[in-house]
């Protein structure tokens, strides 16, 4: 990363970046090609994985797959991605060290946590960016700036003490206006090796019962008749119970499948309705996804989850029997083509990159001032206890 002073050093860490099909790590990679366009911001990306660009810088960590991890996770009652988390923050140490980044922006709060605990012990420069996808609440201790992705969550730090100067309202950027060309629906229905003639309900997301409540969907497509469901996500530990419930609830009607990241456009090109079934969401990258195919879109009455679909998507009580069943009918009914223009639109107007990554630099600009006053204060007053240890 130069040293230029006309410039804005960002450093954007993430473990997983360009190596873990998952939300934090996809908006890692996405905010670092987002600002490698900008003139006034020099960015770079830390991550453990194989160098993609220039500004990829790769830091070694314990991985949460390997046997080692999971053998000092049995040992300590770490979770393997803590432990991963951990090693990759200490190790990234030295690079921090030797570059001083104006501002680091992280979503995992246990790399946030060595780097805040470093860097207040050593009265450091850099400026830390919490991207809040865990839905953390305060107190944020010396955490310089905790990035909201909802309205509602904003509110809601506020409501429990978070200064304005330390929470900003900053929704996920998307790479929307990139996205692939629409695909025909048949044509995706035949690459990914289903019924034509059917009508498809799609949920995307961890096959679980506990979250994305693919059984509750399940439950209520069985209720209606020539519909199948199609869930594409990562197996989770209840994904062998799930499926057996999955087959005694739709015999012959539903679909598992994981697909590449680059793939998933196929499903929702094949989708009649898209579902989102979960009661709580820090923010749900997959409504975006789904409004930006322009498919139907229904999702639970949360306030940050209705937030986050707009006035386009179809918002009911999922915990009400029955309310499921009845908007998915009135989408199949309505036809996909109903309003798809109007999703699209909805979507990239409120989340693509190009809408949002001057916010993103107004933020970190804003992190980087509060970073410098505090260390004026700092000098001013003499060493001080910056905050109580947040994890």
């Amino acid at each position: 990363m130069a040293a230029t002073s006309e410039k804005l050093r960002v450093a954007v860490v993430c473990p997983g970046a360009a190596r873990i099909p998952r939300g934090y790590e996809t908006f890692a990679a996405e905010l670092y090609r987002t600002l490698s366009d900008r003139s006034d911001v020099d960015v770079v990306l830390l991550a453990d994985s194989k160098r993609t660009s220039r500004g990829h810088q790769r830091v070694p960590s314990l991985r949460r797959e390997w046997r080692v991890t999971r053998l000092i996770g049995r040992a300590t009652r770490l979770h393997a991605h803590t432990i991963e988390h951990l090693t990759f923050g200490l190790t990234s140490l030295l690079w921090l060290a030797t570059t001083r980044p104006d501002v680091i922006i992280v979503s995992e709060r246990p790399v946030a946590a060595v780097y805040r605990r470093v860097r207040d012990f050593l009265r450091g420069r850099w400026a830390i960016v919490v991207s809040n996808g865990s839905s953390w609440m305060p107190p944020y201790g010396s955490i310089d700036v905790v990035q909201q992705l909802t309205e509602p969550f904003y509110a809601d730090a506020l409501a429990a003490g978070a200064s304005a100067s330390q929470t900003r309202l900053v929704p996920l950027g998307f790479e929307l206006s990139n996205s692939a060309q629409p695909v025909d629906p048949q044509e995706a229905r035949q690459q990914l090796g289903l019924d034509e003639g059917a009508h498809i309900v799609l949920t995307v997301g961890s096959l679980d019962r506990s979250v994305k409540r693919i059984d509750w969907i399940a439950r209520e497509v069985a209720t209606l008749p020539d519909v199948e469901l199609l869930a594409v996500g990562a197996h989770h530990p209840e994904t062998e119970d799930l499926l057996a419930e999955l087959g005694r609830l739709l015999p012959g009607r539903f679909h598992t499948m994981t697909v590449p990241p680059d793939q998933v456009h196929l499903a929702y090109a094949a989708a009649d309705v898209f579902v989102l079934a979960s009661q709580r969401e820090s923010f749900g990258r997959v409504i975006i996804e789904a409004l930006d195919s322009g498919v139907p879109t229904i999702v639970h009455n949360s306030p940050s989850i209705a937030w986050v679909a707009g006035p386009e998507a179809t918002v009911i009580d999922m915990s009400a029997e029955g309310a499921l069943a009845e908007a998915i009918a009135r989408a199949i009914t309505s036809g996909r083509s109903s309003g798809s223009e109007r999703r699209r639109r909805s979507a990239r107007e409120r989340f693509d990159w190009a809408s949002l990554v001057d916010d993103y630099v107004a933020m970190f600009v804003a992190a980087r001032e509060g970073r410098t006053a505090a260390r004026g204060r700092q000098s001013a007053n003499g060493p001080q206890n910056a905050g109580s240890p947040q994890q």
